[in-house]
């Protein structure tokens, strides 16, 4: 390597070797950033891509290898030593207080004391700073849990900045943001690209492409390639990260549709405003909409999660009182809710558990789980979903995202559904495990079961569903067949406010 090479490297990872009991998570991996650039790791699920940031960001030890930061040797030992060299991460997962505002959260454990008292005066003001620095604004003496996602995503990065870091790792920045705040994010980190390496984790290529300069591609622990994001087009990458062509993301089957199954009737909460829609059997009906726009709203009203104030619900024939999910399960209605690992999942609990949990009376003898029953009930939902998994009893928490929404879709198929409403099912999830989800969505339609498919991605609702509804504040914006279909005009249907980033609110 020649010393201008050198020179423009400021992380360099030598034969980055993890092993877990039993699995090597990454197996000789190579890798290095360059200063100043936005560097994409992409893979499918379980590549090694979230192992290989926790060990940069010293939440793990490497088992072997060597890491480099401007030219010299270092050891992380644990979280602050990283964030002590200057390596800092925005996960996924927000890492907030909800019941702290912005500023405590951005200051949580470094807090400024002035006589011995919090000077929240000096650290509203080195906030103040930041933002003008990189230009975004939001409430700093709310709450966090009253802040939308991006707002959220802003306090944590600015936690981050004000470590004045040489490299930032983000895993999934976007996943909750609605396109315009993305499309302003992406603003932001090409700001904060003049001063900081960017290392950006994410399983949507379109915005790979869009943000990154190199892309590394992880597959089974180890790196296939880094190529320069200009070189390459999505195909390549994909089979790269996948070792085969996937020639038809979308498997949609023309399916002959039966009668209505739900007719939803002027139905209005204190956000929805008289939506009037139906579903036919078979049919995978589709919601689009930004984020809060009322769309999990509207999903959680039919589950019997919250109640409407006017309107009715009709079901198979008959009105639906929606008393409790409860008595709506029974009906044959499921929902795979939005946050799969907090509404989804029992991750403390292992597979086979969180398999039956909604089953037990097909798991029990008498009052207590039968424990072989509960075996047969699990081994065939596994085979039936290819779940993968070492065995029965691993922890669903360490499980990849794309076997733990398979685990939750599998859970609640153990036993025929009526209507299956899926929320962001494929969000976080890679291209490879979204193909078998949007399979098994297919196969349910071809056996008559009803779909309502909400999702922010509209390249995969305009590629699997039969209808499109568009919502916007908490009403019905517009209808499309699928012969009708186009993202320019679903996305103007979605017209919203002036948000954080500069872009559309939630």
């Amino acid at each position: 390597m020649s010393s201008l090479n050198q020179e423009k490297l400021i992380l360099t990872a030598e034969y980055i070797t993890k092993e877990f009991p039993g699995v090597k998570a990454l197996d000789n991996v190579t890798f290095q950033l360059k200063k100043n650039e936005i560097h994409a790791l992409v893979g499918e699920n379980g590549a090694g891509k979230s192992t290989f940031s926790k060990i940069l960001a010293g939440e793990y030890k490497p088992t072997s290898g060597s890491l480099y930061l401007n030219g010299q040797s270092i050891s992380i030992q644990n979280t602050m030593h990283a964030i002590n060299l200057g390596i800092g991460m925005v996960y996924q997962e927000r890492n907030l207080v909800p019941y702290f505002t912005a500023v405590e959260n951005i200051f949580l454990g470094k807090e400024l004391i002035s006589s011995g008292l919090l000077n929240n005066s000096q650290m509203q003001v080195r906030v103040q700073k930041m933002m003008a620095q990189i230009g975004v604004e939001f409430e700093m003496d709310q709450p966090v849990s009253k802040l939308g996602p991006s707002k959220q995503q802003l306090a944590e990065i600015i936690r981050v900045l004000l470590l004045k870091p040489q490299i930032m790792i983000f895993d999934e920045p976007s996943s909750s943001l609605t396109q315009s705040e993305t499309k302003a994010f992406f603003g932001l980190l090409k700001k904060i690209k003049k001063d900081v390496s960017i290392i950006f984790i994410s399983h949507r290529l379109e915005e790979v492409f869009e943000i990154s300069d190199r892309i590394t591609v992880f597959r089974d622990g180890k790196k296939i390639d880094t190529v320069d994001t200009k070189k390459v087009d999505k195909d390549e990458v994909i089979k790269m990260m996948v070792d085969r062509d996937i020639t038809e993301l979308y498997p949609k089957k023309d399916v002959s549709l039966g009668e209505t199954l739900l007719k939803v009737n002027k139905v209005s909460t204190d956000y929805l405003e008289e939506i009037n829609f139906e579903v036919k059997k078979g049919e995978i009906l589709g919601f689009s909409g930004m984020v809060g726009s009322g769309r999990t709203e509207l999903a959680e009203v039919i589950f019997g999660l919250k109640k409407f104030n006017s309107g009715s619900i009709v079901f198979d024939g008959e009105g639906l009182s929606l008393n409790k999910p409860a008595d709506v399960i029974n009906k044959g209605i499921y929902l795979i809710p939005e946050d799969r690992r907090v509404e989804g999942l029992n991750l403390e609990m292992d597979v086979r558990q969180n398999l039956s949990l909604v089953h037990l009376q097909k798991a029990c003898s008498g009052l207590f789980i039968n424990k072989n029953k509960e075996k047969d009930l699990a081994s065939k939902l596994i085979d039936k979903f290819d779940i993968r998994i070492s065995d029965q009893h691993q922890k669903v928490l360490n499980l990849s995202g794309g076997n733990q929404q398979k685990v939750v879709i599998g859970k609640w198929l153990a036993r025929q559904a009526k209507l299956l409403i899926m929320d962001e099912a494929t969000a976080g999830i890679d291209v490879g495990a979204k193909r078998e989800i949007y399979k098994i969505i297919v196969e349910l339609a071809a056996k008559g079961v009803s779909i309502i498919y909400i999702s922010s991605d509209l390249p995969e609702l305009m590629g699997i569903c039969d209808r499109i509804y568009v919502m916007e504040s908490g009403k019905i914006a517009a209808e499309y067949p699928r012969e009708e279909f186009s993202q320019e005009k679903i996305l103007e249907s979605a017209v919203v406010s002036k948000g954080p980033f500069g872009g559309d609110k939630r």
